[in-house]
């Protein structure tokens, strides 16, 4: 908790209470063991969340729509919020395109990746426009 407290205090010193830093922070853990970055009830320790093929398919999504392709999807800020292996994350869209979620490709080192039944035609010509 320590830590957590000294980073808010850090950008804006003096601007909270003591009381107001260790529960923003507690909060925070909180958060944090909720989605699988954290575990332990008293000492919080740093683990690798569970990571699924909706989690995927979300994050690359996400770098999609800002941009990315190919490789870069799986590189990006998004895929790395996972903290997945890039190998893991393949197979993890391997296996959202099996549902239908997404189609992936991979041919070589070239990477295609594409949401037909996630964005409408509308919103895919907005995107190439």
């Amino acid at each position: 908790m320590d830590a957590v407290c000294h980073f808010l205090d850090g950008s804006n010193p003096a601007r909270f209470r003591p009381t107001t830093l260790l529960s923003t922070a507690q909060n925070i853990a909180s958060s944090w063991t909720q989605c699988g970055y954290l575990e332990g009830r008293r000492m919080k320790k740093r683990r690798r969340p569970v990571v699924t093929p909706t989690n995927a398919t979300y994050a690359l999504l996400l770098a999609y729509l800002a941009g990315a392709r190919g490789q870069s999807l799986f590189s990006g800020y998004w895929s790395r919020l996972l903290d997945c292996p890039t190998d893991h994350l393949t197979d993890l869209a391997i296996e959202a395109s099996r549902r239908g979620w997404m189609d992936y490709r991979n041919v070589g080192q070239v990477i295609e990746v594409r949401f037909p039944q996630l964005l409408t035609a509308q919103e895919r010509e907005a995107l190439h426009g």
